[in-house]
């Protein structure tokens, strides 16, 4: 497909199914849900999701940890239906994290569409679409998942 007609496309969706509502940080006791999108792709990505899943049981949150590799995007760059066993859920959790260290399409759209009232990431996103960014220092080599997902938590922790 045209390249200039797919940008167009994704254009559209996310000015369609962007989410109108505010967001900010919000403390750990008034979260319920969370959704923790971590790059399949990478070598500890179950590393990653199995101390997000330990950090939110202690806290008594449900999670939805969802790990894609390219084979779950369709042909747009969206996440495939079948990662999003209740789409409902996966919309409306009360916080939302992307620990993928880079920006491609699925992360501007799951983080932009997202109703979530807290939104945190590992890469900085246009129009502040992450109320909480935690990035490694200029120079640095990238931080791997669980070690921003740490980090992440400890500040988590902070906020009250």
């Amino acid at each position: 497909m045209d390249l200039l007609v797919k940008k167009l496309i994704r254009k559209i969706v996310l000015k369609r199914n962007r989410s109108p509502l505010n967001t900010g940080l919000t403390p750990l006791s008034e979260i319920r849900t969370a959704v923790v999108l971590i790059d399949g792709s990478e070598t500890e990505s179950q590393l990653a999701a199995s101390e997000v899943k330990k950090f939110f049981g202690c806290k008594k949150i449900e999670v939805m940890t969802i790990c894609p590799t390219k084979e779950d995007f369709d042909w747009l760059g969206r996440l495939k239906r079948k990662l999003r066993p209740d789409e409902g859920n996966f919309l409306k959790a009360d916080i939302f994290i992307s620990l993928f260290s880079g920006r491609n399409f699925a992360v501007d759209y799951e983080s932009l569409c997202s109703r979530s009232v807290f939104k945190a990431g590992c890469c900085k996103m246009p129009q502040k679409t992450f109320d909480l960014t935690v990035t490694s220092p200029e120079g640095s080599v990238a931080n791997c998942q669980s070690e921003s997902f740490r980090q992440l938590a400890g500040i988590l922790n902070m906020i009250r």
